[in-house]
């Protein structure tokens, strides 16, 4: 569990800077490496944050842009991942999205993972799949994309929450984010509310 945020969001920003800065840089082993770090530590420290309750609410089901790419059939294993021309049709892509929960488990658990470099000394952005996913096809973000969800969760300080016990789990259903709670969440726990104080008066009974 984390305890004090900030420190994790500053290095979400951090990383950011480290991107940007390796960018235009030469292409060597250490860059990509240094540029792999980046973006696998990233997508657990946002995943952590979400676990922990540091985000606001609507963090999980924000949406990334992405282009999806079917197998073609053939099995992808540990010695042939890297030959995704062979293994993924990737002359008819499709436009896709990922929340930002299933970027960050794909990214953490990425079987297939390779970047792309673009034109004039930048990045373009990434192939991956995870090892859950391998058989279900390949992904493409641009790196935009990564930065601008990395940025934006950095910057994501909650300014208000709610939160009501379930009666059943004994688990904290919680909201955050910033004014008031939406609709269907305060419908959604103050029935929870309901059900506990019925659950309570049903034990005072007997």
């Amino acid at each position: 569990m984390i305890w004090e945020s900030g420190p994790w969001k500053d290095e979400l920003l951090a990383n950011v800077r480290l991107l940007k800065k390796l960018e235009p840089s030469r292409r060597t082993a250490r860059r990509e490496f240094a540029i792999e770090r980046a973006v696998f530590l990233s997508a657990y420290i946002m995943r952590k944050l979400w676990e922990a309750g540091k985000l606001s609410s609507t963090w999980k089901n924000k949406r990334s842009k992405c282009i999806y790419h079917r197998p073609k059939g053939r099995f992808v294993d540990r010695l042939n991942w890297h030959r995704i021309d062979e293994l993924f049709d990737l002359n008819r892509p499709e436009d896709a999205s990922l929340t930002a929960i299933e970027l960050c488990n794909r990214l953490i658990h990425s079987f297939v993972f390779l970047m792309v470099d673009g034109p004039r000394k930048t990045i373009s952005g990434f192939f991956f799949t995870s090892d859950q996913t391998r058989r279900r096809g390949l992904w493409f973000i641009e790196f935009a994309e990564i930065l601008a969800l990395m940025r934006e969760t950095g910057r994501d300080y909650p300014s208000s929450g709610r939160m009501v016990r379930h009666p059943r789990t004994c688990d904290w259903i919680a909201w955050a984010g910033h004014g008031v709670p939406p609709e269907e969440w305060t419908k959604a726990a103050e029935h929870l509310q309901r059900l506990s104080v019925h659950s309570t008066n049903a034990k005072s009974g007997d």
